[in-house]
């Protein structure tokens, strides 16, 4: 009697961790299918053109920003479109004294948002944002970001002062500004494309799609 339990029992242990196991596996699965599913037509890699004139929708804002980012010794490195992604556009600037870039950005439906970004010397950097979206993917592991769409340029700039960490940063240099944007998507692209989207990510960005349309109601 008690072998035919002790049975029962290994058979009833050996289906739980065969079910386990295929739930893990179709975790693993339906994650990647989801990321490949998720960044299908995004590009790996971009490269950005220079523009003499970009033409800005919304000028006053764009100009505000800029104007705000000069006042806190950022020099300007350019505007630019980016070829695989029409209607983006984006002005670059260095602050070489506290090594950061500065980059303000415009693109419909989203408007007009902001970026102040620090990269350290072991790879790894922080960006502050004011950017209506992104909030909701995780991060990338070493680089951190903080939004807040309340923060203007200034405000970007003093939350980046105070949470940058204590340790080496890359200099920032306005004749450096496109190749080290385009490297630095190509590495987040080639991460996230590798790791794919979780399902909590997925759920994030639905409810923030719909609290957005609810907000423009």
């Amino acid at each position: 009697m008690m072998l035919a339990l002790k049975i029962v029992v290994a058979i009833i242990v050996f289906f739980v961790l065969v079910l386990l196991i295929g739930l893990l596996l179709l975790r693993h699965f339906i994650r990647k299918f989801l990321g490949a599913l998720a960044t299908a037509n995004v590009p790996d890699r971009i490269h950005l053109v220079r523009q003499d004139s970009l033409g800005w929708e919304n000028r006053e804002t764009v100009d505000q920003s800029v104007q705000a980012l000069f006042q806190l010794g950022f020099q300007d490195a350019g505007g630019y479109t980016v070829q695989e992604m029409p209607g983006l556009k984006l002005q670059g600037f260095a602050n070489v004294s506290e090594a950061l870039y500065g980059v303000v950005y415009e693109q419909a439906p989203l408007g007009v948002w902001v970026d102040v970004v620090t990269g350290y010397e072991d790879g790894g950097s922080l960006t502050c944002s004011n950017a209506p979206r992104g909030h909701e993917l995780d991060h990338r592991p070493g680089h951190d970001k903080i939004y807040g769409q309340d923060m203007d340029a200034h405000g970007l700039y003093q939350r980046m002062v105070s949470e940058r960490l204590q340790k080496a940063v890359k200099p920032a240099n306005a004749s450096q500004f496109a190749i080290d944007f385009e490297r630095g998507y190509a590495e987040e692209m080639e991460w996230r494309k590798q790791r794919g989207v979780t399902p909590d990510e997925v759920a994030r960005v639905a409810q923030s799609g719909q609290e957005s349309s609810e907000g423009q109601k």
